[in-house]
């Protein structure tokens, strides 16, 4: 029996279908939050790690870097120029004496037509060769991947900008291999 002039409270089961119906949603903002939340933590440790290993102990001599874009590939589809300006960027940030401060001399910069596959493995064994265990090297690419994805050529592969890719063999011939690279 109600009372005059009460009326009872209203049902909260409209909500409930909305947010199981949205629930698909609400995961993808989710996940794509916690990635984007990592790559903005991913500077802020890196220049982190800097400090504590390489500036507070002056040793500046052992920051490295090899930073990489290539957009207006020879033989494959072109990337936007944002891909060169990313690059770009990124050295700049490397040698700013008031974020990272690597010595200007320490970071290699290769855009488009200097980003051959000669010119990456060369400057991949300097970094190897000026290298030692209390290193830091920092390594940008930005640029096409490609995967071979079974036969005797079968693997990822970083695409300099002379890479040939009409085939799994043009693309072991001219391109960088992952093996290679983590050799």
């Amino acid at each position: 029996m109600d009372s005059p002039g009460l009326t009872s409270a209203p049902s909260r089961a409209w909500l409930k279908p909305i947010v199981a119906r949205l629930r698909p949603a609400f995961r993808e903002v989710v996940v794509l939050s916690l990635f984007v939340n990592l790559l903005a933590l991913a500077l802020p440790v890196f220049v982190l790690q800097v400090y504590d290993r390489v500036v507070f102990y002056n040793g500046l001599a052992t920051l490295d870097a090899l930073v990489i874009g290539i957009a207006n590939y020879r033989h494959i589809n072109k990337l936007p120029l944002t891909v060169l300006k990313d690059a770009k960027d990124i050295h700049d940030l490397l040698v700013r004496p008031g974020v990272c401060g690597y010595p200007p001399e320490n970071v290699r910069l290769l855009l488009d037509g200097q980003a051959t596959q000669t010119a990456i493995r060369q400057a991949l064994a300097d970094l190897a060769a000026r290298s030692d265990p209390d290193s830091t090297i920092f390594f940008y690419i930005s640029s096409h991947g490609g995967q071979v994805e079974s036969g005797p050529y079968a693997g990822e592969y970083l695409l300099p900008v002379d890479t040939v890719y009409t085939s799994g063999e043009s693309i072991a011939q001219t391109a960088i291999s992952g093996t290679e690279f983590t050799e």
